[in-house]
């Protein structure tokens, strides 16, 4: 048990974007969730809370136990969840640095919006063998409660950077001879030998697409062939989920 336990509101106050960014915290619900974190990030885990009547168990993390009414007030889940964790941010997540090892694979999400998307989008990356993450500030947060949801607890199994100045990020890629892979409608029919290590998948916009300024410097862009007569086109995570099985079979 905490020494000096917060206000409720104050753990309900993470689930705001401003709150988070001030705190360097989020909260993540379900226990199969926290464990994911657990493995990857076992430090990263502030504090648990619980159920009232709920009998999971973490060994060394502070524990603090919740009544149904306070777990409402801090979840945002229709189904009250037995378990919540106080997770660490990583403080290299706003940063314009990359990391000193950066990996072979990386992916780039340009102003996806929804959460859903962005969610998935980190899940398969982490699935599939992705080092990073380039995130524009203009995507979904991922440490949301609905990115959350869907990555799954995977959010730290991979570096991420979420910045206005991913395009800088992607020029110093570059000059480390990465190849950018652009995703559009337009594109050039892609196939596994599309990604020669290393390179840079960008995913982009769902309505929009890709930007002008992210075009001109990408090396390839390419697009899945699909019945357009029957489907116009697929949805972002969908799509990014095929070129990132693609590129590790």
């Amino acid at each position: 048990m905490m020494d000096e336990l917060k206000p409720i509101k104050w753990y309900a106050s993470l689930n705001t974007g401003k709150a988070r960014r001030e705190t360097g915290l989020f909260l993540l619900e379900g226990e199969r969730s926290i464990n994911q974190v657990n493995n990857v990030s076992p430090y990263a885990i502030q504090e648990l809370l619980l159920l009232e009547d709920n009998d999971c168990q973490f060994c060394d993390i502070p524990t603090r136990t919740l009544t149904r009414k306070q777990m409402r007030e801090v979840s945002e889940s229709v189904t009250l969840p037995k378990i919540v964790a106080v997770v660490r941010i990583p403080s290299s997540c706003y940063s314009d640095d990359l990391p000193e090892n950066c990996g072979k694979r990386i992916l780039l999400l340009e102003d996806v919006q929804d959460p859903g998307n962005c969610g998935t989008l980190i899940r398969t990356a982490a699935a599939f063998g992705y080092d990073g993450i380039v995130m524009s500030d203009k995507c979904a947060d991922p440490f949301s409660h609905k990115c959350l949801q869907s990555s799954a607890g995977t959010v730290l199994s991979l570096w991420i950077r979420r910045t206005s100045d991913y395009l800088g990020l992607i020029g110093k890629l570059k000059e480390k001879k990465y190849k950018l892979i652009s995703s559009d409608m337009d594109g050039t029919p892609v196939s596994s030998e599309t990604f020669a290590e290393p390179f840079i998948l960008a995913m982009c916009n769902e309505g929009n697409g890709m930007t002008e300024e992210l075009k001109s410097v990408s090396d390839e862009i390419v697009s899945l062939v699909i019945d357009r007569s029957r489907a116009e086109s697929l949805n972002v995570a969908m799509c990014g989920s095929i070129f990132m099985y693609l590129s590790a079979v």
